[in-house]
């Protein structure tokens, strides 16, 4: 039995809708997707990140420079935790954590906000 132009038109237009709704998925969630797709990849290899711990005053406590190292956000909970060399870190409060930062990031958030002691202590004292 042959089939008439109608069933082939009905199938070509089923197959362009669903073309056309996957597309419109992409580009909807192309924001969502990426970053999902980011943390998904972090998450399994790891990334480069300054993490650094703040006063109530803003001072800098402590700060880490970490490589390829997971930075996980605690489930209901403002909370981050981290390996480091003297085991896992859990931060909680005044932080900020940046992935693949450079010198200018760790000078705004943290080289400004030393103290000269704490310059003299970390050896990132002025030359």
């Amino acid at each position: 039995m042959r089939r008439g132009n109608g069933g082939d038109t009905a199938i070509g237009t089923i197959i362009i809708v669903v073309i056309v709704v996957i597309i419109i998925a992409i580009f909807a969630c192309s924001k969502g997707c990426q970053l999902q797709c980011s943390q998904f990849a972090v998450s399994y290899t790891g990334a480069n990140w300054l993490v650094v711990q703040y006063s109530q005053d803003g001072g800098v406590i402590h700060f880490w420079k970490l490589k390829d190292v997971h930075v996980k956000s605690e489930e209901n909970s403002d909370g981050i935790f981290f390996q480091s060399g003297n085991g896992i870190v859990h931060l909680s409060g005044h932080y900020v954590y940046v992935q693949d930062w450079d010198e200018e990031i760790f000078d705004w958030f943290v080289t400004s906000r030393l103290t000269d002691k704490q310059k003299v202590q970390y050896g990132l004292e002025e030359k």
